[in-house]
């Protein structure tokens, strides 16, 4: 929604340069008594902030209601947990279960399909978003969208933004786990899909008044009985959500907009980690971290979090540092890893840690919109090198999983995390399973490891004789030609 004309309640739509906002026609009166006056166009990163805010609200504007909006959302829904009174069965002894819908492998074949190079695999990187309600995880989403996009927001698909006012604002937007796709990676190999989770509160979402048609196509995993433990929205996003998208995320983006308790912080990121890590085992790599100060009410940040883009990192630790002895749970949890400093902790849940901030808009000196839009565009290049970074250690380890791979382990974990089984899911045993080097290259990986293993000097000259072979013979077979032709009587 347009800010107000100066003069009258007209929509604002003209930015004069002492600041104030006018209506086309006051405007020109403006400038008539004030020559010196004169317009003043947004840049390029300005105009992004007010799209994703004011584009969003003149499409809240144009639909018909807020249900229109939440059921244009639903189909982005991925997974998450359905009652049995959400279901509307008949069947008394229907026990409450984990759906997921089709959301993934179809951004999977959409991606493939406008891809413009020769690649026929998808190796997706997935960035998950979790924190407190109200952090607003969803609002980062879609100015990451919006930044990586020449459309208009309203054309893409983009997280229902939360209200600023009345009952709704203390309330999560978002239900379950929704799944977007990076406008800026869609198309290539390795496409970057947003997991927006619901907020760690539990309380019921805006989105459960208006969407209830998701959970009736898709896999359902009924979540085994484990006695008298409460299972609803709070357990769900404080264990459930956390485990799957611990295994699967490249990077964890996890927002908070109250930056002062950063001992609280530090403990629910690991809380969080630890629900993930301790019901799983050889898993291919550790996820990054990226804890986002989000749109925090700090009237006079550090100015070096703008021009440092490791600033605010070292702060967090710093900051963090003498907790490990402190505070009681960050003290258990050191000690049940066998570490004494706050970055070996991390480093046991997470391949890095990186803390980004981004200001509030309108809020003090650092919310004009083109800082907002600059610090947003570095937490961008951030996920971009960290998800790649990680994908690349996963390569290194001889497990470059494509999408139909990252499915079938997508149904492990969901079948163990449901059956509620004591032991940790272990990845090695679904790689046992399933055919993990169908490509050449794959094969020729796995043939490198086994013979590499051991005497690397004394096998490398047999092992690259054998390889060299092989492609000798596959391209004549391509062309054609005999390798031993046939002599002539």
């Amino acid at each position: 929604m347009a800010e107000e004309c100066s003069q009258c309640e007209d929509p604002g739509t003209v930015r004069c340069s002492c600041k104030a906002v006018y209506c086309p026609d006051c405007f020109s009166f403006h400038t008539q008594k004030k020559p010196s006056h004169h317009e003043v166009r947004p840049s390029k990163l300005a105009a992004i902030t007010n799209r994703v805010f004011e584009g969003a609200r003149d499409m809240y504007d144009n639909l018909k209601s807020m249900t229109e909006i939440f059921r244009r959302d639903e189909a982005t829904k991925w997974f998450g947990l359905v009652m049995p009174e959400e279901s509307d069965s008949e069947d008394e002894s229907e026990s409450p279960r984990i759906v997921e819908t089709l959301r993934f492998e179809e951004l999977v074949e959409s991606s493939l399909r406008q891809s413009t190079s020769d690649a026929k695999r998808q190796r997706p990187r997935i960035v998950s978003f979790v924190g407190e309600t109200g952090a607003g995880k969803s609002t980062l989403i879609r100015f990451l969208i919006q930044s990586s996009s020449h459309q208009d927001s309203q054309d893409l698909d983009a997280p229902v933004l939360g209200s600023d006012s009345g009952h709704s604002a203390n309330k999560s937007t978002t239900g379950e786990v929704n799944l977007y796709s990076d406008p800026g990676t869609f198309g290539t190999e390795s496409p970057v899909f947003f997991a927006d989770c619901e907020g760690l509160s539990g309380g019921e979402p805006i989105a459960s008044e208006h969407q209830s048609a998701w959970f009736k196509h898709g896999i359902s995993y009924p979540i085994a009985s484990t006695g008298d433990q409460l299972l609803d929205r709070k357990t769900a996003t404080e264990n459930i959500y956390p485990r799957f998208l611990y295994m699967f995320s490249d990077v964890v983006c996890m927002v908070t907009g109250n930056p002062r308790r950063h001992s609280d912080l530090a403990l629910k990121v690991l809380g969080w980690a630890k629900a993930g890590a301790q019901k799983a085992i050889n898993q291919d790599s550790l996820p990054a971290l990226v804890i986002i100060i989000n749109a925090a009410s700090i009237m006079r940040p550090d100015p070096r979090w703008l021009s440092d883009p490791d600033a605010a990192t070292e702060a967090f630790f710093e900051t963090v540092a003498g907790e490990i002895s402190k505070n009681r749970g960050l003290q258990a949890l050191a000690e049940e890893g066998g570490v004494d400093s706050m970055r070996a902790l991390f480093a046991r849940y997470f391949s890095s840690v990186h803390v980004s901030y981004v200001p509030l808009r309108g809020y003090g000196p650092h919310g004009d919109d083109e800082v907002v839009a600059k610090q947003v565009e570095r937490l961008q290049h951030r996920i971009l090198s960290d998800s790649a970074r990680v994908k690349d250690a996963q390569a290194q380890s001889w497990r470059r999983l494509d999408a139909k791979l990252m499915l079938m382990e997508f149904r492990f974990a969901f079948e163990h995390i449901t059956s509620g089984k004591p032991e940790p899911l272990d990845f090695s045993l679904i790689r046992q399973h399933g055919k993990t080097t169908e490509s050449a290259g794959d094969r020729v990986a796995s043939f490198l490891k086994l013979c590499l293993t051991g005497k690397v000097e004394a096998n490398f000259q047999y092992a690259s004789n054998f390889l060299a072979l092989a492609l000798v013979r596959n391209a004549l077979r391509a062309a054609n030609i005999s390798m031993f032709p046939t002599r002539s009587p």
